[in-house]
């Protein structure tokens, strides 16, 4: 599968007298993919809200947050010369927690971390058109959570005002509870039901995280990055292009 993605995330946070540092979030992202093997694709159209808070005692740093996801989906597929597509919505939950320890050096710093998740998903049932061959699928709901302990780091190149900055991390993620999903489909034409196993979510996997910052002003970076997900069921790769701008 190939896809592509473009959004963009606007965040405010400001710090309490006790040290915490609280902070919501919004953001708007379109993702297409394709699936060349199934001679079908996918358009989904992203709104996220969230909340986050963070906070250090010496070394020691402790974050947390949500997000909430309300997506619009577009699907097409062939099937029996047919183009045969639908239209519907989607809501995501995601609950986060992370702590980690941060050793310094004049060189750099190293972080090991430990993190937990949880994501439910539900999308709403839907009918295709197009054709003999369109289905009706049910609504489907599943929830998982995820375990992570990793390391990340960073160093500075360049002097000061505006160094370059290198950072990556690599971490073990084991997944738990509903890593199958399995939806409820049947033809329009037809009362019969039956199931479809969709891709399951590896139960272990090594995500690696590789990037650099470059500051363009004081107030404005733009980061060239890649991640990968390498596990036994799957592996994702991708690039990113970022810029973050501070008020």
């Amino acid at each position: 599968m190939e896809s592509q993605s473009r959004g963009l995330l606007l965040g405010v946070d400001g710090q309490l007298e006790n040290g915490w540092r609280l902070g919501v979030l919004g953001g708007y992202q379109d993702s297409d993919m394709d699936l060349d093997a199934r001679a079908s694709s996918a358009e989904v159209d992203s709104l996220h809200l969230g909340v986050y808070a963070s906070k250090r005692w010496d070394n020691w740093h402790l974050s947390l947050g949500g997000t909430f996801g309300q997506h619009q989906l577009e699907t097409q597929r062939q099937a029996l010369g047919q183009t045969l597509a639908a239209d519907y919505h989607a809501q995501s939950w995601q609950a986060f927690a992370e702590t980690g320890y941060r050793f310094e050096s004049s060189t750099g710093w190293v972080q090991p971390f430990v993190g937990v998740s949880w994501q439910k998903q539900r999308n709403d049932a839907f009918k295709e058109s197009g054709g003999s061959a369109a289905l009706a699928v049910e609504r489907t709901e599943s929830s998982t959570g995820f375990g992570s302990v990793g390391v990340r780091g960073g160093a500075e190149l360049g002097a000061d005002p505006l160094p370059v900055r290198v950072q990556g991390s690599i971490s073990w993620r084991h997944a738990f509870d509903d890593v199958d999903t399995v939806s409820e489909h049947r033809f329009l034409g037809g009362d019969s039901r039956f199931s479809v196993k969709g891709t399951p979510i590896a139960e272990n996997t090594v995500v690696m995280d590789a990037g650099l910052v470059v500051p363009v002003s004081e107030n404005t970076d733009i980061s060239f990055g890649y991640r990968g997900e390498h596990s036994d069921e799957s592996e994702v790769q991708e690039g990113y292009i970022q810029m973050s701008v501070r008020f």
